[in-house]
C-alpha cells in the first residue's frame, strides 16, 4: 500500500509534465490535492503577473521608454534567413513603427550570410560580429535583445512569408494594433531587463514563457555569465528539443518554478 500511495502522489505532477489535465477528481489522497491546489494558486498568480507585463508594455507602445520611465532594450535585433526575408522584416517593422505599435528604440534586422544554413548559434556569432563592427565598445554598456526569426516556418506554411515573429495573436488591449509575436516577446521579457547587467538576451520567435519572478531571488553569482529559461517536460518531448541537465534532478514539488544550476546542455 505504501508503494501505491507514493505512485499516486506523483501522478498530478506526472500528468502536468505529460500535458494532461491533473484534475483533483483524479487524486485519491488528500495530500496530493493540497499540493495541486497550491500549484493552481501559484498558476493564477503567474497569470496575473503576465497580465501586468502586458499592461506595462502598453504604456511604452509608440512612446520612448525612457520618457515613460520603463526600462527597455537599448537595441532589438531580429535575425533573418536571407536577404529577401530581411527586406520583408524591415518593411513589417516600418509598418509597426508608423502605426505606433512599437516602443521607440532602434530595431535592426540582420540576414544570415549566403551559403549553408548556420543555425541559431552561427547566427548569434554573426550578429555579434556585425554589431561590434558597427558600434564598437559602445555596445558593451547596452542591453540587447536578439530574436532568432530566420526559419521558413515549414510546419506552419501560412506564416512562411511573414515569419512567425510577425504572426498575429488574439490579443488586443485597445492601444495600437492587434498583437503579433514580436509584441508579446517585447512584453514578456520586460522584467529581465531590470535585473540583468549589460549584455545580450537571446530568444527564438515562436515560444511563449509564463512566469512570476517577483518573489524569486534573481541575483546572479559572481562569475556567472549565462542564465537560461527552461521548463520540465516528459522524456518524449525532450527527445525533440534541447535539454538542460540540472544539478538537482529532483523536482521541487512545492513550487511551479525555481532557479537551479545547469550541468550540461544536450542538443536535439
Amino acid at each position: 500500500m505504501a508503494a501505491d500511495s507514493t505512485n499516486i502522489a506523483g501522478e498530478p505532477l506526472k500528468d502536468l509534465c505529460e500535458g494532461l489535465d491533473p484534475s483533483p477528481t483524479n487524486v485519491r489522497s488528500e495530500e496530493p490535492k493540497k499540493e495541486l491546489d497550491s500549484k493552481m494558486e501559484e498558476s493564477a498568480k503567474i497569470g496575473s503577473y503576465m497580465k501586468s507585463l502586458l499592461e506595462k508594455y502598453e504604456k511604452i507602445r509608440g512612446s520612448s521608454p525612457k520618457e515613460v520611465g520603463v526600462p527597455f532594450w537599448d537595441l532589438v535585433v531580429i535575425s533573418a534567413g536571407d536577404e529577401s526575408q530581411e527586406t520583408w522584416y524591415k518593411a513589417q517593422l516600418e509598418l509597426k513603427k508608423e502605426s505606433g505599435d512599437l516602443p521607440n528604440v532602434p530595431y535592426l534586422c540582420v540576414a544570415d550570410p549566403p551559403g549553408p544554413r548556420i543555425g541559431s548559434g552561427g547566427s548569434t556569432l554573426y550578429i555579434l560580429t556585425k554589431l561590434r563592427e558597427e558600434y564598437g565598445v559602445d555596445m558593451d554598456t547596452w542591453k540587447i535583445l536578439i530574436i532568432h526569426a530566420g526559419g521558413y516556418s515549414k510546419r506552419l506554411p501560412s506564416h512562411s512569408c511573414s515569419g512567425k515573429i510577425f504572426s498575429p495573436l488574439p490579443i488586443h488591449t485597445g492601444k495600437g494594433g492587434p498583437y503579433q509575436m514580436l509584441d508579446l516577446k517585447l512584453a514578456m521579457y520586460l522584467p529581465f531587463i531590470e535585473i540583468m547587467v549589460p549584455g545580450v538576451f537571446i530568444t527564438c520567435s515562436d515560444d511563449i514563457e509564463v512566469f512570476n519572478i517577483d518573489n524569486l531571488k534573481t541575483e546572479g553569482k559572481k562569475g556567472q555569465s549565462i542564465t537560461a529559461l527552461a521548463h520540465p517536460s516528459s522524456l518524449y518531448i525532450g527527445t525533440t528539443h534541447g535539454v538542460y541537465v540540472m544539478k538537482d534532478l529532483s523536482l521541487n514539488h512545492e513550487s511551479l518554478q525555481d532557479i537551479t544550476t545547469c550541468l550540461e546542455v544536450l542538443q536535439k
